[in-house]
Parts: C-alpha cells; sequence; structure tokens
C-alpha cells in the first residue's frame, strides 16, 4: 500500500484491579513506532497541531478475556484557511486614543 502512515498498536483492558469511581475502567499499553513519532515531531515543527486517529476492535484473548485492540496514527491535519493580511496600521487610526 502506498504512501502507508506509521502506526502503532496496542491493547486495552478492562481494570480489574478498580475499586474506585475514579479509576479508569479500561488500562493498557500502547507503543509508539518511531516512524511515528517522528512524523508527529515533523508535524509540531511545521506549527501544526498533531491529530491523532484511534481506531478499537472488542477482541477476546486465549484466556475468554474481553478486551479492545487499538491502533493509532497520525490524523488528516486541518488545513488553516489563508488569514487575509488586514492593516492593522488603518484599524487603529480609528481608535481616538
Amino acid at each position: 500500500m502506498e504512501n502507508q502512515k506509521p502506526q502503532c498498536n496496542g491493547n486495552i483492558y478492562t481494570n480489574d484491579f478498580k475499586n474506585a469511581e475514579k479509576q479508569p475502567d479500561w488500562t493498557g499499553e500502547i507503543e509508539f513506532t518511531k516512524e511515528l513519532m517522528q512524523d508527529l515531531v515533523s508535524t509540531i515543527k511545521d506549527g501544526q497541531p498533531v491529530m491523532i486517529r484511534v481506531a478499537l476492535w472488542d477482541r477476546i484473548s486465549k484466556n475468554n478475556k474481553k478486551y479492545k485492540y487499538a491502533r493509532f496514527e497520525q490524523g488528516k491535519q486541518k488545513q488553516e484557511a489563508p488569514v487575509e493580511n488586514t492593516s492593522v496600521a488603518s484599524a487603529s487610526e480609528d481608535i481616538p486614543f
């Protein structure tokens, strides 16, 4: 597949150790690849916000435990609309102080 974006994968399980309402319902780990991190850093250096696309699949482990399989990749970046060059000087000339 051409131009495939770097991805990272992981698993998220129900939190069997949850004993308070403020604790998370699900926990897990995601391994971020070097390629994905390089893409994210490049986007930030370009002055753009980083968008992460997340996808989850319901799965059942070999031990019959339900979990979420997760995939993360850099999402499409929002294209900023071109800013018209309005003159600050002309706007400030109308201000009496």
